[in-house]
């Protein structure tokens, strides 16, 4: 019985390996450099040097936190009538002392009682880090990840309604947070939660771009008290933040999606 040989036309080896190479040299994804991912280096520091949330009616920041690459900013909740307080915000610190040492927060748990804050809302607070020199990527995807422990909320549900939430940004920098483009409150559904352990969860935003993308340097940036949560006691908590990381996941070059093509094109052959 005799064997049959296979053999291809030289154009044919050629398209092969041109179409191996392309795939090769396509770009997948990439870790995008955030510093001081697990906030444990520097000597930290709290937004206006003190760790209270009790404050004057004005905002407090946008502050760099210790020596830190993040920076912070916390907004006052006025009106409040509990003497002698006239405004209360949300501290934020980074590697500070005792249960904040390697982790950030903010801090809702040590404001005036809740009968002096009773109907206001829920203030706002931000932390940040711009990643200077790198603007998002049209067409491309990214995951931004983040471990938090904040108690006895463990859902995103929960996480809405405190108004704390992860997101990426656009155009910031170390006085201003810029622009969200995508955040977990915004759009719950692109939100995933995993439980690590404990109280301790792994929060990750994925989202993919369009065609066309907003330019300035981007920021992650970590809050809480956004929307209009009135304030209860569910929602004064304290919450942890540690290993921040962001991916990017570009689109596939042209060249790469014909070279695809072109091997499949090659096995209908075959």
């Amino acid at each position: 019985m005799s064997r049959r040989s296979l053999s291809f036309r030289p154009e044919i080896v050629a398209a092969f390996a041109f179409s191996m190479a392309a795939l090769a040299a396509s770009p997948g994804s990439a870790a995008i450099t955030v510093n001081n991912p697990g906030f444990d280096t520097g000597t930290g520091g709290q937004i206006a040097g003190v760790l209270t949330l009790v404050a004057g009616t004005s905002t407090a920041g946008p502050l760099q936190i210790g020596t830190s690459a993040w920076y912070g900013r916390s907004v006052a909740t006025n009106l409040v009538v509990a003497v002698p307080v006239a405004g209360f915000r949300a501290a934020i610190a980074v590697n500070n002392s005792g249960t904040n040492l390697g982790n950030a927060e903010i801090n809702y748990t040590l404001g005036p009682s809740l009968g002096g804050l009773a109907g206001l809302e829920l203030p706002e607070a931000d932390l940040w880090q711009p990643i200077t020199g790198t603007s998002l990527v049209a067409n491309s995807t990214y995951i931004l990840g983040v471990d938090v422990d904040a108690g006895s909320l463990l859902s995103a549900s929960s996480f809405a309604g405190a108004g704390f939430g992860i997101g990426l940004s656009t155009g910031a920098s170390a006085t201003t947070l810029g622009t969200m483009f995508s955040d977990s409150l915004t759009n719950p559904a692109l939100l995933d939660i995993s439980l690590l352990s404990g109280t301790n969860q792994r929060l990750t935003l994925t989202f993919t771009t369009g065609g066309s993308v907003p330019g300035g340097d981007i920021g992650i940036v970590l809050f809480g008290g956004r929307g209009t949560q009135t304030i209860s006691l569910g929602l004064l908590q304290d919450y942890h933040m540690d290993n921040v990381s962001l991916v990017l996941i570009p689109e596939p070059g042209p060249v790469a999606l014909w070279a695809l093509g072109t091997l499949v094109l090659l096995r209908r052959r075959r």
